[in-house]
């Protein structure tokens, strides 16, 4: 019966016995193997068995690719020898951990004069970050106050303060000074709007 065996850093991990089923690959509990790792993607690869007895693998549509003998797949594609191999490529994984990484970081999405655009915020507490218009401002933006909504960190999570006693800011509507942050909480004051976003344990 073949085998499919799960292999990291050379070592292997465990052996998988193929059946006459297709078997899904992925990090999604609904898959038949789950690989626990955020390389891979929910739903990263398919491998089913073929009218002549050979198999077939499969990119499920993953973000990073799937790669067999190092050649990427464009379409499903026999799994002519025994030791064909099928993987992802080491820098697209590194690129990919990276990427997964920042977006589950808090990050603030702002919206002015038309243009909009994503500003990823440090974990460290007690790290701020200074929205405005001035150079001298962490997050600059086209619009709104010149330096005066301030975004930080403290032992419980996140919160914004209006450092402005001349121009308003509101937090979901409401006129406020100083308020904790949720995520989906809106900040706008003077044609600057800004959505906040929690980060993901």
């Amino acid at each position: 019966m073949p085998t499919l065996t799960l292999v990291a850093e050379r070592t292997p991990i465990k052996a998988y016995e193929l059946t006459t089923s297709a078997v899904n690959i992925g990090r999604g509990e609904d898959m038949d193997i789950v690989i626990d790792n955020v390389s891979v993607s929910r739903r990263q690869a398919r491998v089913q068995p073929a009218a002549d007895g050979r198999w077939i693998v499969e990119d499920l549509s993953s973000a990073n690719g799937t790669y067999v003998n190092g050649e990427r797949l464009a379409a499903p594609t026999p799994l002519s020898r025994p030791s064909d191999t099928f993987h992802m490529d080491v820098k697209d994984m590194e690129r990919l951990q990276q990427a997964v990484a920042l977006k589950r970081r808090a990050h603030l999405k702002w919206e002015a004069r038309g243009k909009q655009d994503t500003f990823y915020l440090e974990r460290l507490e007690r790290s701020a970050v200074l929205v405005g218009q001035s150079p001298l401002c962490d997050l600059r933006v086209p619009a709104g106050p010149k330096h005066h909504v301030l975004v930080l960190r403290n032992r419980t999570g996140y919160e914004v303060r209006n450092l402005s006693s001349w121009h308003r800011m509101r937090v979901n509507g409401a006129v406020v000074a100083q308020a904790p942050l949720k995520g989906g909480d809106v900040i706008e004051t003077r044609g600057l709007r800004l959505t906040f976003f929690d980060e993901i344990a």
